[in-house]
């Protein structure tokens, strides 16, 4: 057995091999230091990639990274839908929507002047930057929660911000690749004309459209991909809950009709296939596809307890080697002589995520909302927790192995900098800022 393939087949295990035992010490090491494991991920991916060890080799541009990435990115997403409760949102969807719309263009905004104006990035570029990391991280934020009883309605609509932002955000950065890579796949072929689509055939055409049809297909391209994106979504989603809920009889079954696991499979991977073959958003699909299912718990939707504890365990366990596999090969792509580079840069634009891009976030998206009433002191908790997590690792996995997208060991640079920084000083101080707030209810921990 000396074929090539079999001999790549050997080197893959040897790698994965590697990449699960790095992820095991890490995650003991996340239980012993009480810091986020993503962090660790991350730092054992530096530290077998070339720039150390040079045990582990994954080019961006690879079928096993890009697989892992798409597919990472789908059940984490899909798992994010299915933790979103629909009936405390509708206390606080004014908030939400805003978070997820208005926020995500405020905070790729402001990051994207910054990055702008220091490392004189095309303004494109650096709006894909800021789109890549305007999404926050419930796997970060969940386990927090969970620990340390936070206000409900603040922890709820933290996590539906997370939920939310993690398909908008991604949308915002399929629209924005479009500017940079004309050839690619996910855009619908309606908004070719204007020189914005991924899929154009003719992307000089572009070049003869003016700026306002060029900024209006940006937002035809964007609704087309969202509201896609949510169709699918339902139809696959419900037909997914119809399964695993009732019996011919209107009985809810003990058991569904087909193993919850292989149902979770087929409705993230069902939902992938559509959404393409639609050209509507993969990402929109996959978390409407989970809120769905989760929600569905009335009439011929109905699933039983026992179905709804057996989806959620799936999920929990498919999310660490998920999660594992994605920070381990962005931490190994990443270029240190990148960070030492520009440090300082890249410490600036930090800051300016952090302390102006989040404040601006936030007034322009909870202030409007005088349904909700917000507190002074909730508003500043917002502020303050926002951690960059898992779907911007994988979105700016995505986009660098692009040929077309310049500067990607930058990028990656600065994408893995904000994750580090929010979950070190924002994830492990936000227990405390609650406390000292007068927002931690009762702790449990």
């Amino acid at each position: 057995m000396n074929s090539p393939a079999f001999t790549m087949a050997e080197q893959m295990v040897e790698m994965l091999f590697f990449v699960f035992l790095g992820g095991s010490v890490a995650s003991v090491l996340a239980e012993k230091s009480n810091v986020p494991d993503v962090v660790w991920f991350l730092l054992v991916g530096m530290l077998l990639g070339p720039s150390v060890l040079s045990v582990l080799h994954v080019p961006t541009e690879s079928l096993l990274n890009q697989s892992v990435l798409l597919l990472g990115a789908s059940f984490i997403l899909f798992h994010g839908g299915t933790m979103t409760n629909l009936h405390v949102l509708r206390r606080m969807w004014v908030s939400v929507l805003l978070l997820s719309t208005v926020g995500v263009l405020v905070t790729a905004a402001v990051v994207a002047v910054a990055a702008h104006a220091l490392f004189a990035l095309s303004f494109s570029t650096a709006f894909l930057l800021g789109a890549v990391v305007a999404s926050t991280d419930p796997a970060s934020l969940i386990p927090i929660f969970q620990r340390y009883r936070i206000r409900e309605r603040v922890a709820q609509a933290i996590i539906a911000e997370s939920a939310f932002t993690d398909a908008t955000g991604a949308i915002v950065t399929t629209v924005v690749f479009a500017t940079l890579v004309p050839m690619a796949v996910g855009v619908p072929k309606s908004v070719s004309a204007a020189g914005v689509a991924l899929q154009s055939a003719h992307p000089s055409i572009g070049e003869t459209v003016s700026q306002t049809a060029h900024i209006t297909s940006l937002f035809v391209s964007a609704a087309q991909l969202a509201l896609g994106g949510m169709l699918v979504g339902v139809v696959i989603g419900g037909l997914t809950a119809l399964l695993l809920s009732r019996s011919r009889s209107g009985n809810v079954r003990r058991f569904p009709f087909i193993p919850t696991p292989l149902a979770v499979v087929c409705c993230v991977l069902a939902s992938l296939t559509l959404a393409n073959l639609l050209h509507a958003s993969l990402f929109m699909s996959v978390f409407v596809g989970g809120l769905t299912v989760a929600n569905g718990n009335k009439g011929a939707l109905a699933t039983s307890p026992l179905t709804v504890q057996s989806m959620e365990s799936f999920l929990d366990v498919l999310n660490l080697p998920l999660r594992i596999l994605i920070f381990i090969f962005l931490g190994s792509q990443v270029q240190l002589m990148i960070l030492w580079k520009y440090g300082w840069k890249i410490a600036v634009v930090t800051l300016v995520f952090l302390f102006l891009a989040r404040p601006m976030t936030v007034g322009c998206s909870l202030l409007p909302d005088r349904l909700a009433r917000w507190q002074a002191r909730e508003l500043l908790f917002f502020c303050w927790t926002r951690e960059t997590g898992v779907l911007a690792a994988a979105l700016i996995g995505m986009v660098t192995s692009s040929a077309v997208v310049p500067h990607p060991a930058l990028l990656k640079s600065v994408t893995l900098v904000f994750i580090l920084v929010t979950l070190l000083l924002q994830a492990s101080t936000a227990p405390t800022l609650a406390k000292w707030l007068h927002l931690r209810e009762e702790s449990s921990g």
